[in-house]
């Protein structure tokens, strides 16, 4: 090894330990420390076969989003190019790997901008693949649920970028997932106020024109998570993240594609489902507006009207195909979200009299029935949520025309015991006044 050699090595090495030390308290120093090895590196006749040489190499951020702490105020945060994206994405998953000692938490507070370059890059690199990409399969088409991509700003890409941008988009959202399970109203609010949406809905209309399942299931798992957390957190604002048409058309017609070419056993098609039932509980919860009046807070339920995805579904006949596959991934592992969306979906076929062409038949009514009353007898009286839910679709199912037509005598008895017995039970509990209230209706 020559002189000059050994110095760069040393100096690699100076700046590896000086990062690994920043990257715990300004990880946007260490990004920089990161490059310069990096670049040391590539400058090197020969590679280094060492761990720091490893590391140098995994972390090559673009400039924009490495820059040193002292970057002007204002100046826009993120990459500007695909290969940006794709450095930055690799630099920040090798920051957040070590971040251990601190907490993630700690690490997402003193690196406020990191969800601004994730934003940037995720944008970037859906959209490149939804221009380079579109076309390359002799898959499915996408005809009702995707439009034609747009360009990008540089163009189409080589298949290698392309194939760069995908995997480097595949592990940016497993990044957010892993954060959303991990500090779920931090990562939420990050996320969603740097456009979330915008780029998973790119990302769903390439992986749909593609037929490519994994990031559909990425796509569909993290829009999940997101919805989750923003229904079941009171703390977070009702507008944060808002269930479009755009979005409610394209995950009802991609879903239902896949239930109708791959049936209940497909299991892209059960995570669209669920992502389905997790942004309608979302639109649930910002339907209901708070408004002051006289200095009196009034709950305006405005469930039945403005829904985007129960508008989509309803829109669309080939969501009709949907139906059975709810049922029956209800049946393998009772999801709440999924129970209301049935429930909802039972409730406007009611009021609209949806008896000729309804989504569910009277075998899958008969099946859900069945869901229904097996739940309600396991569930304790400290799940009193979950069981007000499983009240509602069993008084929408008994509403059900179809049902009402088809059910015995001794259905009816069945269900009136098992309502007497919940609303015998503790006065206090949401679940005693519902099932009180349905027997009314007998």
């Amino acid at each position: 090894m020559s002189e000059d050699e050994a110095a760069r090595q040393r100096k690699r090495a100076v700046l590896l330990a000086k990062a690994d030390k920043l990257a715990k308290t300004s990880p946007r120093a260490a990004a920089e420390l990161y490059r310069q090895a990096a670049a040391l590196e590539s400058s090197s006749s020969s590679s280094s076969s060492s761990t720091c040489s490893t590391a140098a190499s995994v972390a090559s951020p673009s400039d924009s989003c490495a820059a040193a702490p002292a970057e002007p105020e204002g100046e826009e945060e993120g990459p500007t190019t695909t290969a940006g994206a794709c450095d930055a994405v690799t630099s920040l998953c090798q920051l957040l790997a070590q971040t251990q000692a601190c907490g993630v938490e700690g690490f997402c507070q003193s690196h406020a901008d990191m969800f601004a370059v994730i934003g940037a890059s995720a944008s970037l690199l859906a959209r490149a693949c939804r221009s380079c990409g579109g076309g390359r399969s002799s898959g499915g088409d996408v005809e009702d649920a995707v439009e034609e991509a747009p360009p990008s700003a540089g163009g189409c890409c080589g298949e290698e970028e392309f194939v760069r941008c995908r995997e480097s988009l595949l592990l940016l959202i497993k990044m957010c997932s892993a954060l959303c399970e991990t500090v779920p109203v931090i990562a939420c609010m990050g996320l969603c106020r740097n456009g979330c949406v915008g780029w998973l809905l790119d990302g769903l209309t390439f992986a749909s024109s593609e037929s490519d399942e994994e990031l559909l299931l990425g796509c569909s798992g993290l829009l999940s998570q997101l919805c989750g957390i923003c229904t079941t957190n009171s703390s977070l604002p009702a507008s944060l993240l808002a269930v479009d048409t755009d979005l409610a058309l394209m995950l009802c017609g991609v879903a239902s594609m896949r239930c109708a070419d791959g049936g209940v056993d497909d299991p892209v098609a059960s995570s669209l489902i669920v992502c389905l039932a997790a942004a309608h509980g979302l639109c649930e919860k910002n339907a209901t507006a708070t408004s002051t009046s006289n200095g009196t807070e009034e709950e305006l339920d405005l469930v039945g009207s403005g829904n985007a995805v129960l508008d989509c579904l309803f829109m669309n006949e080939q969501a009709r195909e949907l139906g059975n596959p709810m049922i029956c991934l209800l049946n393998r592992a009772v999801d709440q979200s999924v129970m209301s969306l049935i429930s909802a979906i039972l409730e406007r076929s009611n009021i609209g009299g949806d008896v000729g062409n309804p989504f569910f038949y009277q075998n899958d009514l008969d099946v859900l029935y069945d869901i229904v009353l097996r739940e309600i007898e396991n569930r304790t009286e400290d799940e009193d949520d979950f069981r007000c839910t499983l009240l509602e679709a069993l008084s929408n199912l008994m509403d059900n025309p179809s049902w009402k037509q088809n059910s015995s005598t001794s259905t009816r008895e069945r269900s009136r015991d098992l309502l007497t017995a919940i609303a015998d039970g503790n006065p206090e509990l949401k679940a005693t006044l519902r099932a009180t209230t349905i027997l009314s209706t007998f």
